[in-house]
Protein backbone atom coordinates (compact mmCIF):
# COMPACT_ATOMS: atom_id res chain seq x y z
CA UNK A 1 0.00 0.00 0.00
CA UNK A 2 3.20 3.01 0.85
CA UNK A 3 4.47 2.44 -2.85
CA UNK A 4 1.08 3.58 -4.81
CA UNK A 5 0.68 6.36 -2.44
CA UNK A 6 3.93 7.82 -3.40
CA UNK A 7 3.45 7.21 -7.20
CA UNK A 8 0.18 9.13 -6.64
CA UNK A 9 2.48 11.93 -5.37
CA UNK A 10 5.21 12.25 -7.82
CA UNK A 11 2.53 12.08 -10.70
CA UNK A 12 0.61 15.44 -9.10
CA UNK A 13 4.27 16.88 -8.20
CA UNK A 14 5.46 16.81 -12.12
CA UNK A 15 1.43 18.05 -13.78
CA UNK A 16 1.98 21.03 -11.31
CA UNK A 17 5.51 21.36 -12.49
CA UNK A 18 4.15 21.54 -16.07
CA UNK A 19 1.65 24.27 -15.29
CA UNK A 20 4.08 26.35 -13.82
CA UNK A 21 6.24 25.78 -17.01
CA UNK A 22 3.59 26.22 -19.48
CA UNK A 23 2.22 29.49 -17.69
CA UNK A 24 5.94 30.86 -17.67
CA UNK A 25 6.05 30.19 -21.46
CA UNK A 26 3.16 32.12 -22.35
CA UNK A 27 3.83 34.80 -19.71
CA UNK A 28 7.56 35.24 -21.95
CA UNK A 29 5.34 35.20 -24.95
CA UNK A 30 3.09 37.96 -23.84
CA UNK A 31 6.17 40.20 -23.10
CA UNK A 32 7.92 39.75 -25.98
CA UNK A 33 5.03 41.00 -27.65
CA UNK A 34 4.37 43.82 -25.40
CA UNK A 35 8.00 44.51 -26.56
CA UNK A 36 7.58 44.62 -29.73
CA UNK A 37 4.84 46.57 -29.86
CA UNK A 38 6.66 48.99 -27.24
CA UNK A 39 7.72 52.42 -29.57
CA UNK A 40 11.57 53.44 -29.93
CA UNK A 41 13.14 55.78 -27.84
CA UNK A 42 14.51 58.48 -29.82
CA UNK A 43 18.06 59.28 -28.28
CA UNK A 44 21.00 61.99 -29.62
CA UNK A 45 24.61 61.39 -29.72
CA UNK A 46 27.73 63.86 -29.87
CA UNK A 47 31.19 63.16 -30.91
CA UNK A 48 33.68 63.33 -27.89
CA UNK A 49 36.07 65.96 -28.20
CA UNK A 50 39.46 66.48 -26.03
CA UNK A 51 39.43 69.78 -23.86
CA UNK A 52 42.70 70.97 -22.35
CA UNK A 53 40.97 73.56 -20.18
CA UNK A 54 37.00 74.56 -19.30
CA UNK A 55 35.03 77.16 -17.77
CA UNK A 56 33.35 76.99 -14.63
CA UNK A 57 31.14 79.38 -12.78
CA UNK A 58 31.81 79.97 -9.16
CA UNK A 59 29.78 82.15 -6.64
CA UNK A 60 31.61 83.60 -3.78
CA UNK A 61 29.42 85.47 -1.02
CA UNK A 62 29.81 88.92 0.39
CA UNK A 63 28.91 91.93 2.11
CA UNK A 64 27.79 95.76 0.43
CA UNK A 65 30.05 98.80 2.10
CA UNK A 66 30.08 102.24 1.89
CA UNK A 67 32.66 103.46 -0.58
CA UNK A 68 33.80 105.40 2.81
CA UNK A 69 32.93 105.33 6.23
CA UNK A 70 34.24 107.69 8.46
CA UNK A 71 34.56 107.91 12.88
CA UNK A 72 34.33 112.16 12.98
CA UNK A 73 35.45 113.75 15.90
CA UNK A 74 37.32 117.30 16.95
CA UNK A 75 40.90 117.38 16.50
CA UNK A 76 41.17 119.44 19.89
CA UNK A 77 39.16 118.94 23.28
CA UNK A 78 36.83 120.93 24.79
CA UNK A 79 32.59 121.36 25.49
CA UNK A 80 30.28 120.29 23.10
CA UNK A 81 28.37 123.52 22.84
CA UNK A 82 26.04 122.38 19.48
CA UNK A 83 24.98 119.42 17.75
CA UNK A 84 23.29 120.06 14.41
CA UNK A 85 22.42 116.56 12.97
CA UNK A 86 20.52 113.03 13.79
CA UNK A 87 21.37 109.61 13.15
CA UNK A 88 20.34 108.50 9.47
CA UNK A 89 20.17 111.98 8.41
CA UNK A 90 22.10 112.96 4.79
CA UNK A 91 24.34 115.97 4.68
CA UNK A 92 26.61 117.38 1.66
CA UNK A 93 30.11 117.81 1.73
CA UNK A 94 30.99 120.81 4.27
CA UNK A 95 28.50 120.83 6.35
CA UNK A 96 28.23 121.59 9.93
CA UNK A 97 27.35 118.81 12.12
CA UNK A 98 28.52 119.95 15.35
CA UNK A 99 30.50 122.83 17.58
CA UNK A 100 32.49 122.84 20.01
CA UNK A 101 31.97 126.13 22.96
CA UNK A 102 34.01 129.45 20.78
CA UNK A 103 33.74 131.59 23.77
CA UNK A 104 37.75 131.83 25.06
CA UNK A 105 38.65 131.22 21.43
CA UNK A 106 36.66 134.27 20.53
CA UNK A 107 38.09 136.57 23.13
CA UNK A 108 41.37 135.46 22.69
CA UNK A 109 41.09 136.34 19.10
CA UNK A 110 39.69 139.44 20.39
CA UNK A 111 42.25 140.31 21.79
CA UNK A 112 44.71 139.23 19.20
CA UNK A 113 43.51 141.27 16.73
CA UNK A 114 44.43 144.67 19.39
CA UNK A 115 47.64 144.01 19.26
CA UNK A 116 47.81 143.99 15.52
CA UNK A 117 46.10 147.20 15.81
CA UNK A 118 48.71 148.41 18.56
CA UNK A 119 51.35 147.07 16.79
CA UNK A 120 50.41 148.83 13.27
CA UNK A 121 50.08 152.08 15.75
CA UNK A 122 53.67 151.40 17.25
CA UNK A 123 55.06 150.69 13.29
CA UNK A 124 53.61 153.96 12.10
CA UNK A 125 54.83 155.91 14.86
CA UNK A 126 58.41 154.33 14.27
CA UNK A 127 58.57 154.76 10.77
CA UNK A 128 58.05 158.76 11.22
CA UNK A 129 60.84 158.57 13.47
CA UNK A 130 63.52 156.58 11.06
CA UNK A 131 62.00 159.42 8.22
CA UNK A 132 62.73 162.22 10.47
CA UNK A 133 66.25 160.94 11.09
CA UNK A 134 66.97 160.53 7.38
CA UNK A 135 66.12 164.04 6.57
CA UNK A 136 68.15 165.04 9.91
CA UNK A 137 71.11 162.94 8.18
CA UNK A 138 70.76 164.77 5.14
CA UNK A 139 70.53 168.29 7.01
CA UNK A 140 73.70 167.46 9.19
CA UNK A 141 75.19 165.88 6.16
CA UNK A 142 74.81 169.32 3.77
CA UNK A 143 76.16 171.72 7.05
CA UNK A 144 78.66 169.31 7.74
CA UNK A 145 80.03 169.54 3.97
CA UNK A 146 80.13 173.31 4.36
CA UNK A 147 81.65 172.88 7.91
CA UNK A 148 79.32 174.65 9.54
CA UNK A 149 78.94 171.71 12.20
CA UNK A 150 81.47 169.28 13.80
CA UNK A 151 81.54 165.77 12.44
CA UNK A 152 80.07 164.51 16.29
CA UNK A 153 76.89 166.02 15.03
CA UNK A 154 77.00 164.41 12.24
CA UNK A 155 78.07 160.82 13.56
CA UNK A 156 74.67 161.36 16.32
CA UNK A 157 72.30 161.62 13.16
CA UNK A 158 73.73 158.65 11.65
CA UNK A 159 73.48 156.39 14.58
CA UNK A 160 70.17 157.96 15.27
CA UNK A 161 68.86 156.86 11.78
CA UNK A 162 70.12 153.22 12.58
CA UNK A 163 68.24 153.12 15.75
CA UNK A 164 65.15 154.67 14.02
CA UNK A 165 65.42 151.83 11.37
CA UNK A 166 65.88 149.45 14.14
CA UNK A 167 62.59 150.40 15.79
CA UNK A 168 60.84 150.10 12.36
CA UNK A 169 61.84 146.80 12.34
CA UNK A 170 61.25 145.66 15.53
CA UNK A 171 57.36 147.10 15.23
CA UNK A 172 57.33 144.95 11.78
CA UNK A 173 57.75 142.04 13.82
CA UNK A 174 56.17 142.49 16.76
CA UNK A 175 52.85 143.24 14.00
CA UNK A 176 53.64 140.43 12.02
CA UNK A 177 53.82 138.17 15.51
CA UNK A 178 50.39 139.69 16.12
CA UNK A 179 48.77 138.67 13.06
CA UNK A 180 50.21 134.88 13.23
CA UNK A 181 48.69 134.74 16.27
CA UNK A 182 45.03 135.95 14.71
CA UNK A 183 45.58 133.13 12.04
CA UNK A 184 46.44 130.38 14.63
CA UNK A 185 43.28 131.31 16.57
CA UNK A 186 41.39 131.25 12.85
CA UNK A 187 42.56 127.79 12.64
CA UNK A 188 41.80 126.71 16.45
CA UNK A 189 38.35 128.35 15.46
CA UNK A 190 38.12 126.27 12.52
CA UNK A 191 38.62 123.13 13.82
CA UNK A 192 35.84 123.70 16.79
CA UNK A 193 33.27 123.63 13.69
CA UNK A 194 33.18 120.04 12.85
CA UNK A 195 31.62 119.67 9.01
CA UNK A 196 31.02 116.50 6.95
CA UNK A 197 33.82 115.29 4.80
CA UNK A 198 32.20 113.99 2.10
CA UNK A 199 28.46 113.87 0.77
CA UNK A 200 26.85 111.23 3.26
CA UNK A 201 24.58 110.31 6.07
CA UNK A 202 24.99 109.63 9.81
CA UNK A 203 24.78 106.42 10.59
CA UNK A 204 25.61 106.98 14.57
CA UNK A 205 25.73 109.80 16.71
CA UNK A 206 27.48 109.13 20.01
CA UNK A 207 27.36 112.46 22.12
CA UNK A 208 24.93 115.21 22.95
CA UNK A 209 25.38 118.73 23.90
CA UNK A 210 27.53 119.81 27.22
CA UNK A 211 29.73 116.56 26.67
CA UNK A 212 33.36 117.36 27.96
CA UNK A 213 35.47 116.09 24.66
CA UNK A 214 39.43 114.75 24.53
CA UNK A 215 41.05 115.45 21.18
CA UNK A 216 39.91 112.67 18.41
CA UNK A 217 37.04 111.48 20.84
CA UNK A 218 34.21 109.93 18.05
CA UNK A 219 30.87 111.91 17.69
CA UNK A 220 29.18 110.69 14.27
CA UNK A 221 29.45 107.16 12.03
CA UNK A 222 29.57 108.27 8.83
CA UNK A 223 29.18 106.88 6.20
CA UNK A 224 29.21 107.91 2.12
CA UNK A 225 26.76 108.15 0.13
CA UNK A 226 25.77 107.24 -3.52
CA UNK A 227 29.19 105.53 -3.86
CA UNK A 228 29.26 101.53 -2.62
CA UNK A 229 31.64 98.34 -3.03
CA UNK A 230 31.33 94.62 -2.89
CA UNK A 231 33.70 92.91 -0.36
CA UNK A 232 34.46 89.22 -1.15
CA UNK A 233 36.56 86.68 -0.10
CA UNK A 234 38.27 84.22 -2.70
CA UNK A 235 40.21 81.46 -2.86
CA UNK A 236 44.03 82.59 -3.52
CA UNK A 237 44.45 80.65 -6.72
CA UNK A 238 41.29 82.36 -8.20
CA UNK A 239 42.61 85.81 -6.47
CA UNK A 240 46.14 85.21 -8.49
CA UNK A 241 44.15 85.45 -11.93
CA UNK A 242 42.31 87.89 -11.12
CA UNK A 243 43.38 91.88 -12.20
CA UNK A 244 42.13 95.39 -11.09
CA UNK A 245 39.52 96.69 -14.05
CA UNK A 246 37.81 93.27 -14.61
CA UNK A 247 34.32 93.24 -14.61
CA UNK A 248 32.09 91.07 -12.92
CA UNK A 249 28.05 90.30 -12.07
CA UNK A 250 27.23 90.97 -7.97
CA UNK A 251 23.62 89.61 -7.31
CA UNK A 252 21.72 91.70 -4.72
CA UNK A 253 18.73 89.82 -4.12
CA UNK A 254 17.28 89.03 -7.17
CA UNK A 255 18.96 91.59 -9.48
CA UNK A 256 22.27 91.54 -11.21
CA UNK A 257 24.58 94.77 -11.33
CA UNK A 258 27.86 94.67 -13.58
CA UNK A 259 30.57 96.15 -10.80
CA UNK A 260 34.43 96.78 -11.58
CA UNK A 261 37.31 95.37 -9.72
CA UNK A 262 39.04 97.78 -7.84
CA UNK A 263 41.66 95.71 -6.28
CA UNK A 264 42.83 92.48 -4.61
CA UNK A 265 43.79 92.46 -1.35
CA UNK A 266 47.35 90.76 -1.10
CA UNK A 267 46.92 89.86 2.65
CA UNK A 268 45.24 86.53 3.07
CA UNK A 269 42.71 86.16 6.00
CA UNK A 270 44.47 83.85 8.08
CA UNK A 271 40.87 81.78 9.48
CA UNK A 272 39.49 81.84 6.06
CA UNK A 273 42.47 80.96 4.01
CA UNK A 274 41.19 83.39 1.13
CA UNK A 275 42.04 86.89 -0.33
CA UNK A 276 39.63 89.85 -0.37
CA UNK A 277 38.27 91.08 -3.33
CA UNK A 278 36.84 95.03 -3.98
CA UNK A 279 34.62 95.36 -6.14
CA UNK A 280 32.76 99.25 -7.38
CA UNK A 281 29.13 98.84 -7.57
CA UNK A 282 27.32 101.10 -10.15
CA UNK A 283 25.19 104.33 -8.10
CA UNK A 284 22.09 102.39 -8.97
CA UNK A 285 23.21 99.61 -6.47
CA UNK A 286 22.14 100.60 -2.96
Amino acid sequence: MPRPKQRMLTIGAVTAIVIAVVAAMASGSRGAEEERDAPLLTVQTSPITVQTAYQAKALYPGRVRAGRRSQLGFERGGRLAAVMVDDAQMVAEGALLAQLDQRQLNAQKRAAQAAIAAAQASLTEAEASRDLASAVQDRQRTLLAKGHIAQQRFDDSTYGLRAAKAAVASAQARLAQARADVDALNVTLALSDLTAPFDGFVVKRMADEGTILAPGAPIFDFEEAGQTEFVSGVPIKAAKALTPGAAMTVTMGTAPYEAVLTSVVPAVDTSTRTAQLVLALPAQAQ
